[in-house]
């Protein structure tokens, strides 16, 4: 008998059944991540194991492709020579390790209020125009995804310099995270300790646009004439891609473009190490030289740490675009979903007035806030709304005051009648208690597991997210107890409360919010700045920015209560999204036990809003540019703010008389 031909194959053959294997797995995984997202919290789960397991299959495969291969801190010193031999002085801070904070900056000398401790050029900066000016600039011109996802075409670039060795920026992106806390990087495991936030929806949602843009980006290197010629395309795996988009969303910025007309993303190194604190936006673009400039929001004694303020934004939003949690948050909120059902009686009605104030009749995000004023006044309106009886309603619709009645309605201080405006706070009540509930039965033993040395830190900050979601619903069920007694205290046929107790009448949230949910959520200050979508080829986004609406639908993340067969509450991702695949862009600081952890420093994200003729553009470190990040990752959105031209030629941001974020 004659031997079988046991010919091996040559590494180009090998190499060539692998590209091909690996197509495989990439268009099974675009079948799944280009469908609807299921409405269900258990759909979500079993699609994203789903596209979990194929992405496994991706990673085994392209295991010995190593983006890292040596540690972070062998770069510092060179890093520390780049910036200074660019023009950034060091007089007055220096890189520190702060313990499982990871690096920050830390004064060297003491530093005064207001005194600029950080100033970085614009040549240091890798911003969109340098994209387009370099060997990815044809692709990014011709592809419809990159033409319009300036975010998406970044993170190619930085992973293009990344891999090429000799880029200008080599020593700072060496000296970059090589991993991050973010929800991208959890596994199910980790992930499962989200569940019960509306977080874990849009965390589910990131992974499923970020595979879907790997998967659409593979294949592109592999047919398209202008892609397969970069040499990004050789080494264009899964682990690096995802690196490169959580750099992007982490630590993206906007600054002015190099004519002025407009914005565009930027990384800004040296600057983005600085870790976040609560206090107010303090650093700025000099049109006059050219660069960002920081300054002290108080004195700094020399040794401590340096802290910017990130923006206005819920730990949500946070932990999705930066990869912490921040204790005590203020600017804290919890994303629900209301609607009115169409079994309801008076559904026609009730949604003709919802469309009069522009909200939608399925299902609207709304956002409790940990304030004295935990409800905006688009929640006191849709509740005035859903609350209200036939008589009211045709009153409103068909009455002579039906103008009046309309503006009052999101006017706080003014009443539908004692009776209706006693049952949208029993009503409210009633719903966050149930919330609260279900948040207390999955954190019971919360203290144990964040003291616990087997539990990895992506769970520890789930957990601490729950407990951060617990106290703005604690804030807002103490509020509404103590709001109930005023109301009780009212005449029967009151229309006003009374002016001494009376509310001050502050904007529409989704004015008052705009930051809050402008990418992810209905209002995203956080979440919510737009960003473009990627993952439908042509409507995809990174993973920061929400701006429009939740992806695919209204997804209902853990938890739906019907009411009263007329309206739906769930616990729902307040992030919305530009299109499909956004996600804003932030930093990546964290908070352990009450102390900022930037394990993975991430930079702030700005908020920019162009005023006067002024020479400074404020810069918010919370820059979620929802609409910019979004498209980097989740297709829903994320938040992304634009920075703020000042007025006063010397300051970037500060107290009363500065501008705060935009």
């Amino acid at each position: 008998m004659g031997r079988r031909n046991r010919r091996k194959h040559t590494p180009d053959e090998v190499a060539k059944a692998e590209r091909k294997e690996l197509l495989s797995i990439c268009n099974h995984i675009l079948e799944v991540a280009t469908g609807p997202t299921p409405q269900t919290a258990a759909k979500q789960w079993e699609e994203f194991l789903e596209i979990h397991n194929q992405l496994k299959k991706i990673q085994t495969k392209q295991q010995n492709d190593h983006l890292f291969t040596t540690s972070r801190s062998e770069h510092l010193e060179g890093f520390t020579n780049w910036v200074k031999e660019n023009g950034v002085s060091m007089d007055k801070v220096r890189v520190a390790e702060y313990g499982d904070e990871g690096y920050g900056m830390e004064a060297s000398e003491d530093i005064k209020a207001d005194e600029i401790f950080l100033s970085i050029p614009r040549k240091l900066m890798m911003t969109d125009e340098e994209v387009r000016a370099s060997e990815l600039g044809p692709l990014v011109k011709s592809d419809r995804i990159l033409s319009t996802m300036p975010h998406v075409a970044l993170a190619l670039f930085l992973l293009g310099e990344k891999l090429s060795g000799t880029s200008f920026w080599q020593p700072y992106i060496d000296f970059l995270p090589q991993s991050y806390s973010l929800p991208l990087y959890y596994g199910p495991e980790e992930l499962e300790y989200l569940k019960g936030s509306p977080t874990l929806a849009e965390a589910l949602k990131q992974h499923k646009n970020i595979a879907r843009q790997y998967a659409y980006f593979y294949k592109l290197f592999q047919h398209n004439s202008t892609a397969s010629k970069l040499a990004l395309r050789e080494h264009f795996t899964y682990n690096a891609y995802r690196w490169a988009v959580c750099t992007i969303m982490s630590r993206q910025n906007q600054i002015p473009n190099s004519t002025g007309s407009g914005l565009i993303t930027a990384l800004i190194p040296k600057w983005d190490m600085c870790n976040h604190a609560s206090g107010t936006i303090t650093t700025g673009y000099n049109f006059n030289s050219a660069s960002s400039e920081s300054q002290a929001e108080r004195d700094f004694k020399a040794g401590q740490q340096l802290n910017i303020f990130y923006g206005a934004r819920p730990n949500s939003h946070f932990l999705l675009y930066s990869g912490f949690v921040y204790s005590d948050n203020k600017h804290d909120t919890l994303a629900i979903q209301l609607g009115v059902s169409k079994n309801d009686r008076l559904y026609a009605m009730k949604v003709q007035i919802l469309a009069m104030l522009r909200m939608a009749d399925q299902s609207q995000t709304f956002f409790i806030r940990k304030t004295s004023e935990p409800v905006a006044p688009d929640l006191w309106a849709f509740l005035r709304v859903f609350s209200m009886d036939e008589e009211q309603l045709k009153a409103l619709l068909l009455g002579p005051n039906s103008r009046e009645l309309l503006q009052n309605l999101t006017r706080p201080n003014c009443l539908v009648s004692k009776e209706n405006e006693m049952k949208v706070w029993s009503y409210l009540e009633v719903r966050l208690r149930l919330l609260l509930q279900q948040y207390k039965a999955g954190t019971k033993d919360a203290c144990e597991q964040l003291a616990s040395e087997e539990l990895s830190y992506n769970a520890k900050l789930g957990i601490r997210l729950h407990q951060s979601e617990m106290e703005v619903l604690e804030n807002a069920i103490d509020q509404i107890t103590a709001q109930k007694l005023v109301i009780e205290d009212l005449a029967k046929d009151a229309l006003y409360y009374r002016t001494e107790g009376a509310i001050t009448e502050p904007p529409l949230a989704s004015e008052e919010n705009s930051d809050v949910n402008t990418g992810s959520r209905n209002s995203r200050e956080y979440d919510s700045e737009e960003t473009p979508d990627l993952s439908d080829e042509g409507s995809s986004m990174l993973v920061n920015g929400t701006t429009n609406g939740l992806d695919d639908g209204h997804p209902m993340t853990n938890g739906s209560i019907l009411s009263d067969s007329e309206s739906t509450l769930t616990i729902g991702s307040d992030m919305s999204q530009a299109t499909q695949d956004a996600s804003p862009m932030t930093n990546g600081t964290k908070l352990i036990d009450g102390a900022l952890d930037n394990r993975e420093e991430s930079s702030p994200v700005k908020t920019t809003e162009l005023t006067d003729n002024s020479t400074n553009f404020s810069l918010d470190q919370n820059h979620n540019t929802d609409e910019t990040m979004a498209a980097l990752a989740a297709s829903d959105e994320s938040p992304q703010k634009v920075a703020v031209l000042m007025k006063k030629e010397n300051h970037i941001n500060g107290s009363s008389e500065k501008t705060v974020e935009g």
